[in-house]
């Protein structure tokens, strides 16, 4: 008969040791907030503690694009890009193919962005599909105006021109009994939807005239002709403007 010989002062030991480390991660997991420079890394594994954290926070200046890889155990984490430089910071498991997130930078203090990000024990997608994942809203005034994307690929563009002067309407009468005034103003959006059918809603005033129309002509993903109709001549537009909203 073989007797086995027990080390209690080990076996509790080794249990109290293991108590404390799931007490770690539990903490973490309810209050932790990891904050870590990736400073010119273009990869980052993050440890099993690390990624325990609830609040994932990655600072430091970037020289390229870096990937942030956590384990892949099914978590939600909070996380904020605070970093620099020109570059993106993607978030993906070892495991997952093809299913990563991008960080978007956080523009402190009135953008910072935090993102709320799901692993489901292989992929990492979002965890709110209301939430914005990508916005240009901290420029002044962008060259191709405003832009918001949704975790569910919606996407909302639009821009304020203001007045548009010495304008060259071309003339035409087909088919009509009376002559029509027409200028095309070709609109570029600030992000590419998916398709050719993003909704758009148009405004334009064709000086003091009442008897404008305005129509988006054109469709395609990257961009519209705005068409303005008067019964009259004109050489300014007033408050010319566009809303389009579709899939990205």
């Amino acid at each position: 008969m073989y007797l086995h010989r027990f080390d209690i002062n080990n076996d509790i030991e080794t249990d109290f040791h293991g108590m404390n480390e799931n007490f770690t991660l539990l903490e973490n997991k309810v209050t932790g907030r990891l904050v870590k420079d990736v400073s010119e890394k273009s990869s980052v594994t993050l440890t099993k503690e690390e990624a325990s954290n609830t609040q994932l926070v990655f600072t430091g200046t970037l020289t390229r694009d870096v990937t942030i890889v956590v384990p892949h155990t099914p978590s939600v984490f909070v996380v904020q890009n605070r970093t620099t430089g020109n570059y993106t910071l993607t978030l993906r498991t070892a495991i997952g193919v093809g299913s990563e997130v991008i960080i978007q930078q956080a523009n402190l203090p009135n953008h910072p962005r935090i993102k709320r990000v799901l692993c489901d024990g292989t992929n990492i997608t979002w965890a709110d599909g209301n939430q914005i994942v990508e916005d240009n809203l901290h420029e002044a005034t962008p060259d191709a105006g405003y832009y918001i994307r949704w975790a569910n690929r919606l996407q909302k563009c639009w821009k304020y021109f203001g007045n548009i002067e010495e304008l060259t309407p071309t003339a035409t009468s087909t088919n009509l009994p009376f002559t029509v005034y027409r200028y095309e103003i070709e609109i570029y959006y600030p992000k590419p939807f998916a398709n050719n059918y993003p909704y758009i809603a148009c405004n334009a005033n064709a000086e003091y005239h009442g008897d404008m129309q305005v129509v988006a002509l054109h469709k395609t993903p990257n961009y519209f002709d705005m068409r303005i109709h008067s019964l009259a001549n004109f050489r300014l537009a007033r408050n010319v403007s566009y809303m389009a909203i579709g899939k990205y």
